[in-house]
Formats: structure tokens, C-alpha cells, sequence
């Protein structure tokens, strides 16, 4: 709290404890900060399903603002369950229809995926080899587009590290980050187009003497199946807007690498537009149909000149190398 009075943290922490009728399964106690010149309600939750973080940081906060004192920061101190900070993020951001499902660890790590992401290549390649229809051509291509990212993040942070880097080579970190992102979207995607695939064949096995449920349910289900490789095609196609300043400012002895990951979010886009297109060829809604059709189009088309552009750009800087 922005005060150096204790009283006012003791009285908010009086008021917030669940022994003295605030919060249930809330301890609180005020204290001093003497090197920092402020005061803190220290609090110990003993059941954060009962009583969420935000529940209590609001109260503290409503208290503290009622003595004229303004909240000023908060920590955490050892480990917190996940679930906790989830309930905060949707309470602060007000976020509608979310579920823990949508937390992209939770994704990746999960028993359920770990078939996929959290296999070694031998056994993924075994997977794909195998005789199950999945994991198909709509997951391999988004984990090549996860490995372009990759290759991207490699040849950057390899650039930064150099201590005669060009001033321009700062503009790598920004790559860094952003192909961070990209490529945990695309690992999250490798998993996804399996799932959506599975979804389609569990549709079909629902009775026919349930029709329109049924056809609903096949229908919801093919659309998923298109919406997964078009968000692999976008995230592909952002990896090689960012291969883009990789080719420029990278080191020239990793040039090499910038075209495999070029080769490889190309080949991502291609093989995940033809996922789109079979499963908009079963889909009763032109309309979305058409639409997403467009989309591919226009992002096979700028992948092409991207491509063209960056092959071009790769040749020159290893060949001066």
C-alpha cells in the first residue's frame, strides 16, 4: 500500500481475514516495508476455489482506497497453481466463454497431446507412418511451420550474440519473440488438426436415425476442420514475413538456415491450404466456404512472392559471405 502508516494495513488485513468475517479461507496480516517506505497486507490463501486471488486483491483494494491509500503492486511468493492466475486473467480481461482447455500449456502438456508434441522424433515420424489417418498431412504441416519458427529464433539469437553485429541486427529481437510465439501456435496447431480430424470421424459414427443432429454435429465438426490448417496457413505465413529481416540482418554463415526455414513454412502453407480445401468442399455454408477459400488464395499468393523475394535476398548475402 502507498503509505508507510501500518495501522492502515492492519485494519485492511482485520477486515479481509476470514476469522474476523472477511474472506473465507484467508489469512491476513499487516506489515511494515521500512527499506522501501510502504506497508503490505500479507495474506495466506488456504483455498483458492473458494476465494480467488482477484476476490482478494479487489477487497484490499476497495479497503485501502476507502482510508485514501492507493494499491501500489503485489507479489507472489513461492509457487502458484495455474488455475489461480487463470481466474484472475478472466475476471480482469472479462473474458466470455473461457475455459482452461484454451491455456496453451495446459495444450501442450496435457496427457492427451503428449502423443504428439511431447513424442521423439523417431516416434512421431512412426506415428505419421503408421496406418491411423492421424497424425496426417494437416499436423506435419503445421510442425514444419513450428520448425521454421524454430530456425528463425536460432539464426537470430545466434546474430544478437555476435559482438561485431551491425546496429541493424537489433531489429532480430523483435523476430525472437514474435517466432516464440509463432512457433508455440504452430506445435498447439500440430495437435488441433489431429484432434479435428478425430471430431469429423466421431460425427459420423453418431446414429443416422439421429439426423439432424447428426448433421449439425458433422457439419461443426468439418468447419473446425478447415478453421485449424487456415489459422496453420496464417501463422506460417507471419513466419515468413519475419524471415524476411532474418534474411537482411542474420549472419551471413546462417543463411542456409534461413532458406530451410523458408522451405519449410512454404511448404506448411501449401500442404495446410489443401487441408482447407478438402473439408470446404463438405461444408453446407457457401458463404463461409467461399470466404475462407479467398483466404487461402490470398495467402498462397503472398507466400509466393515472400518466397521469391527471400530466395532472392539468401543467394545474395551467401554469396558475398
Amino acid at each position: 500500500l502507498g503509505t508507510s502508516d501500518v495501522s492502515v494495513a492492519k485494519r485492511v488485513a482485520h477486515q479481509v481475514r476470514g476469522r474476523d468475517g472477511g474472506l473465507e479461507y484467508v489469512k491476513a496480516l499487516g506489515f511494515e516495508l521500512k527499506e522501501r517506505g510502504i506497508v503490505q497486507v500479507s495474506m495466506n490463501m488456504t483455498n483458492y476455489r473458494k476465494s480467488q486471488l482477484f476476490k482478494a486483491f479487489e477487497l484490499v483494494k476497495l479497503l485501502s482506497d476507502r482510508q485514501g491509500v492507493p494499491v501500489v503492486g503485489s507479489e507472489i511468493v513461492g509457487l502458484v497453481p495455474m488455475d489461480a492466475l487463470v481466474d484472475s486473467a478472466e475476471f480482469y480481461l472479462a473474458l466470455e466463454k473461457f475455459g482452461p482447455e484454451q491455456v496453451l500449456e495446459k495444450k501442450l502438456f496435457s496427457p492427451r497431446s503428449s502423443s504428439l508434441t511431447d513424442q521423439s522424433l523417431a516416434v512421431f515420424s512412426e506415428e505419421v507412418a503408421s496406418e491411423k489417418a492421424t497424425p496426417g498431412g494437416g499436423s506435419v504441416a503445421a510442425y514444419m511451420g513450428a520448425l521454421g519458427a524454430s530456425l528463425l529464433c536460432m539464426v537470430s539469437r545466434i546474430t544478437l550474440r555476435k559482438k561485431d553485429r551491425s546496429p541493424e541486427a537489433e531489429n532480430l529481437r523483435d523476430v525472437v519473440e514474435r517466432c516464440e510465439r509463432l512457433r508455440e501456435t504452430l506445435l498447439m496447431l500440430t495437435v488441433e488438426d489431429t484432434e479435428a480430424f478425430n471430431r469429423v470421424m466421431q460425427a459420423f459414427k453418431i446414429s443416422k436415425e439421429r439426423s439432424e443432429e447428426r448433421k449439425k454435429a458433422v457439419q461443426d465438426a468439418t468447419l473446425k476442420a478447415a478453421q485449424v490448417p487456415l489459422s496453420t496457413m496464417e501463422a506460417s505465413l507471419e513466419m515468413l514475413r519475419m524471415a524476411e529481416k532474418v534474411a537482411l540482418y542474420g549472419n551471413s554463415s546462417a543463411m542456409s538456415d534461413v532458406l530451410t526455414a523458408v522451405g519449410a513454412g512454404e511448404a506448411a502453407i501449401h500442404g495446410a491450404a489443401g487441408n482447407v480445401l478438402i473439408n470446404l468442399a463438405s461444408l453446407d455454408d457457401r458463404k463461409a466456404a467461399e470466404s475462407m477459400a479467398r483466404r487461402v488464395s490470398e495467402i498462397q499468393r503472398e507466400a509466393t512472392e515472400l518466397v521469391q523475394r527471400l530466395v532472392k535476398t539468401i543467394q545474395s548475402r551467401s554469396s558475398t559471405k
